[in-house]
C-alpha cells in the first residue's frame, strides 16, 4: 500500500496541519502542509474518520514556505505555523478565524487588520506551561508536550519565550531533577508535580509561576524557595 500522496491541502486545522482530502474522500491532515501547495505528504497514521502524515517535497513551494528555525519544530509542535512567512501565518490564522465565525453563522462578521507583534518573531510569548514527566529511561523531564503524543520534550532554548522564561524553564528543570520531585501518575495515583504555568509581566519583568500538584510534600517549599532566589539574581 502507498505510503506518499500527492495532496493539495485545502484548509487549516485547529491544531496547525494543512487539510486535505484522500481519495476516499476523508480527511488527511498534513504536518508542514501549506493550505494551496501541492505536495506530497507522507501517512503516518491511517484512521477510520482521519488520517496524518507530513509533508515530504513540493515541485514549485508556496511562496510562503520558509525553514522552521528551530531544532525543536517538529518534535515540541508547540508552533506549528512555523513553516510559514509573517504574511502565510497571517493568513492561516484568519483563515481559522473566519471558518470558526462561519461555523456559527457569523458570515457579516468582518476580521480586524493586521497587527504584527511588537517583539518580532522571537522573545514575544509571556505565558508558558511546562509539563512534567519521564523519558524513555525514566528519567525526570520538564518541557513541552510531544506534537500528537504524551511525550515531554525539554525546550530550554524555546526561542518565543521571553528571556526570562526561558532562564526560568532552566532554574525549574534543575531543581525539580536535583529535588527528585516526580511526575503525577493519575492512573497510580502517585507522584507529585503536574504542570507549571509561568507568566512575566512584559511591563514589569515580573515572574509568577503557578504550580499543579497531585498532592503536597516538603520538597515543593524547597522547589520555590531555590526558584525565588534564581529569580532575585536576575
Amino acid at each position: 500500500m502507498a505510503s506518499e500522496f500527492r495532496v493539495t491541502p485545502t484548509e487549516w486545522s485547529p491544531r496547525g496541519e494543512a487539510v486535505a482530502m484522500n481519495s476516499k474522500g476523508k480527511p488527511f491532515d498534513v504536518w508542514q502542509g501549506i493550505v494551496g501547495e501541492t505536495c506530497t505528504a507522507r501517512l503516518q497514521h491511517r484512521g477510520q474518520h482521519r488520517s496524518t502524515g507530513f509533508f515530504v517535497s513540493a515541485e514549485e513551494p508556496s511562496p510562503h514556505r520558509v525553514t522552521p528555525p528551530c531544532d525543536k519544530y517538529v518534535a515540541c509542535g508547540g508552533c506549528p505555523h512555523m513553516h510559514l512567512s509573517g504574511e502565510g501565518q497571517w493568513e492561516a490564522r484568519s483563515a481559522l478565524v473566519r471558518a470558526a465565525l462561519d461555523e456559527h453563522d457569523l458570515h457579516d462578521v468582518p476580521l480586524g487588520e493586521r497587527v504584527d507583534c511588537p517583539d518580532g518573531a522571537v522573545d514575544y510569548r509571556h505565558v508558558i506551561k511546562l509539563q512534567a514527566g519521564t523519558s524513555d529511561r525514566g528519567h525526570l523531564r520538564v518541557g513541552a508536550w510531544g506534537r500528537r503524543s504524551n511525550r515531554v520534550v525539554p525546550i530550554p532554548g524555546c526561542m518565543v519565550a521571553a528571556p526570562v522564561l526561558r532562564d526560568l524553564m532552566t532554574s525549574l528543570a534543575h531543581h525539580v531533577i536535583d529535588l527528585n520531585i516526580r511526575p503525577f501518575d493519575p492512573v497510580r495515583g502517585d507522584g507529585v508535580l503536574r504542570t507549571a504555568v509561568c507568566r512575566a509581566s512584559r511591563t514589569t519583568g515580573e515572574v509568577v509561576i503557578t504550580l499543579v500538584v497531585g498532592r503536597r510534600i516538603r520538597e515543593l517549599k524547597d522547589l520555590a524557595e531555590r526558584i525565588s532566589g534564581d529569580l532575585a539574581g536576575w
